[in-house]
């Protein structure tokens, strides 16, 4: 219980430093759940058989690319992220805290980042669909009548795709901790990479590129 409680202080102090890093992951998830949706969903059976399995091989496509493409991103981000912690953890071990213990911590706290922005982008996806959609057959060209139509599978589905990425990359973290030497850690922090700035634009572009 311990564990956990510094670790949901960790979670609410340190929001601020890594804002971006959060607000990334809330429109990866966002981004993701509506092409679930849209691919699960009834409105693309509207265009007929062959253009619904098309469109349909099509997102399944793109939600590959997607999901590769959160993996490397949070693999960078959560990399800085753990460096920027480095000295704190040093700091930790100074304390007392054996290794496997700061590395749970760790682990904790960025399973509450990957779940928070997990439920806060399934929840912005699902508001936005219907206008996703809209957008999406509009460039198409289709002209289909799109109502709100959300399927617990596509929830389920975007919920599975983007934990199983978090959960790998907070494993990762937690092995290097464990791994680490203090004065390693000491000395790695005093070389601290700052967090991307990420506008949100540019951030949108890479997705649907």
């Amino acid at each position: 219980m311990q564990v956990f409680t510094m670790a949901y202080n960790n979670f609410k102090n340190n929001m601020k430093t890594y804002t971006m890093f959060f607000i990334s992951m809330v429109f990866s998830v966002l981004i993701l759940s509506n092409f679930f949706i849209l691919m699960c969903g009834d409105a693309i059976n509207a265009l007929g058989e062959y253009n619904a399995n098309y469109t349909k091989m099509m997102i399944q496509i793109i939600i590959v690319i997607l999901c590769i493409f959160i993996f490397f991103f949070i693999w960078y981000t959560s990399n800085i992220f753990l460096k920027n912690r480095k000295k704190e953890i040093g700091l930790y071990t100074f304390m007392g805290v054996d290794l496997k213990t700061i590395g749970s911590i760790y682990f904790i706290e960025m399973m509450l980042i990957g779940i928070t922005a997990c439920v806060v982008g399934i929840s912005l996806g699902a508001l936005l669909s219907k206008f996703f959609q809209v957008v999406i057959f509009g460039l198409a060209g289709f002209k289909v009548k799109v109502s709100l139509d959300i399927t617990v599978s596509a929830l389920v589905r975007t919920a599975i795709a983007f934990m199983v990425i978090f959960v790998i990359m907070s494993i990762k973290g937690f092995i290097s901790i464990i791994r680490s030497k203090v004065i390693d850690l000491l000395n790695d922090s005093r070389k601290v990479e700052r967090m991307p700035r990420i506008s949100i634009l540019t951030y949108i572009i890479a997705v649907l590129s």
